[in-house]
């Protein structure tokens, strides 16, 4: 078992079991769990509570893009008396719900992406998700041959964070002339992934595909194991998220590169502020928290 998983399932079962009685506490809510990338941010939120002294009360749906449970588990986390907010917001459908707490002064911060649509946040902790995906498409534009054909594999659209990636890719890749030949989503999870990915490339009768780009942790994982299959014309393949798997697949020479976020400093942040907003303190509207290539040249270093 890898480190990810190891810290980040401690921690669910530490603040998954704190009673009610403990109130005041500053509630965090993921739109998944099965990611490293979620495990990371929960670390990090846990060792802001810690530092501050106050209690964090940990919950995340049982799959991504599950709106309706993650609703559920706001109003159970309200009812420990939780009077601030960190949530990774699955889509629009929970604004309504954030706009009837602040009403109430309960303040919410939305990590990781935004939720379109009439919100009452008081702020906004994440990547800057559309500049990492311009970053992800200069790597790979630096390498590939000027008729390249090129494929953009997604998450899945409306994901607020993965579009904004996927369209900063496309943007800087036409803005150099590079039309995107082959776009398609690959789903939620790892399985979903390598099973798309391994249909598309399969029936796929077109040029050799010379670059792709997968927009976050599970679609770069599956369309490295679906290429792995592949004998010749392999394409250069740049990633997104950091992973065991992703950093072995770097070593290995399977994936050119990824644009690994900060999801421990997205957690510790926004716990952060929401404490200082519970303080009265005045916090930024909208807080980045950077963004690298990985590779083989610093995969040493981070």
């Amino acid at each position: 078992m890898n480190r990810f998983f190891l810290a980040g399932l401690s921690l669910f079962f530490a603040t998954w079991t704190l009673s009610s009685a403990q109130a005041k506490c500053i509630g965090l809510i993921t739109a998944g769990w099965h990611h490293n990338f979620w495990h990371s941010l929960v670390e990090g939120g846990q060792e802001a509570a810690r530092e501050l002294g106050q209690k964090l009360v940990f919950r995340a749906p049982r799959q991504e893009g599950e709106t309706a449970q993650q609703i559920k588990l706001m109003l159970s986390i309200r009812k420990y008396g939780c009077n601030a907010f960190v949530i990774a917001p699955v889509d629009r459908s929970i604004n309504a719900l954030v706009n009837n707490w602040d009403r109430d002064n309960v303040p919410t911060i939305y990590v990781d992406r935004p939720a379109f649509g009439q919100s009452r946040i008081t702020s906004l902790v994440m990547t800057n998700n559309y500049q990492a995906g311009r970053d992800a498409a200069r790597e790979l534009d630096a390498i590939l041959p000027p008729d390249a054909v090129i494929a953009l594999l997604g998450l899945q659209k409306g994901v607020t964070s993965t579009d904004a990636r996927e369209n900063g890719f496309r943007d800087f890749m036409i803005e150099k002339g590079r039309p995107i030949q082959i776009e398609a989503y690959l789903g939620t999870t790892h399985e979903e992934a390598l099973w798309r990915a391994q249909e598309l490339f399969g029936q796929y009768e077109g040029p050799p595909i010379n670059g792709v780009f997968t927009s976050n942790e599970s679609t770069t994982e599956g369309v490295i194991e679906a290429l792995s299959i592949l004998t010749q014309d392999r394409p250069i393949h740049v990633g997104f998220d950091d992973s065991p798997k992703i950093r072995a697949a770097i070593k290995n020479e399977a994936l050119f590169g990824a644009v690994i976020q900060d999801p421990y400093q997205m957690g510790y942040q926004s716990v952060m502020l929401a404490n200082r907003i519970r303080q009265g303190e005045p916090v930024p509207s909208r807080v980045f928290t950077g963004h690298t290539f990985l590779n083989m040249a610093n995969l040493e270093v981070f």
